[in-house]
């Protein structure tokens, strides 16, 4: 009886482990040099990606796929002023979406030196039409 008992437990506890990890459980830390809501943005110009628990990708709210993510990113960039990017993930989409997609952002927008990408909810700067 005992060993059944254990062996239940071992397969709860090792199924447990194979489960995928969520935004909300093991990926929501902020990387360095990007903002949050609560810090000022009253003058900033806001892009907002939203990565859903599909992995389905919206840029100021039109669905996209990661190939126009990356030429949206390109545009961006040739703005002036140079829009902040802020990036809004569901608490259940999947980390290794999540990281895939900080990865483009960081490369892309060249988050450390240009301190011009976000994460998170809330309203950004004034609350405005993307904010």
């Amino acid at each position: 009886m005992a060993v059944k008992l254990l062996l239940a437990l071992l397969c709860i506890v090792l199924s447990a482990c194979n489960e995928p990890k969520t935004y909300a459980s093991a990926c929501s830390t902020l990387r360095q040099n990007w903002r949050t809501a609560e810090q000022d943005w009253h003058h900033a110009i806001f892009n907002t990606v939203k990565l859903e628990k599909a992995g389905t990708l919206r840029w100021n709210g039109v669905q996209i796929d990661e190939a126009r993510l990356t030429q949206y990113f390109q545009a961006v960039n040739t703005l002036n002023p140079v829009p902040t990017v802020v990036l809004k993930v569901d608490p259940d989409a999947d980390c290794a979406a999540v990281e895939r997609i900080r990865d483009q952002l960081e490369e892309q927008m060249q988050c450390k030196a240009s301190g011009r990408c976000g994460e998170g909810d809330g309203v950004w700067g004034d609350g405005g039409m993307f904010g």
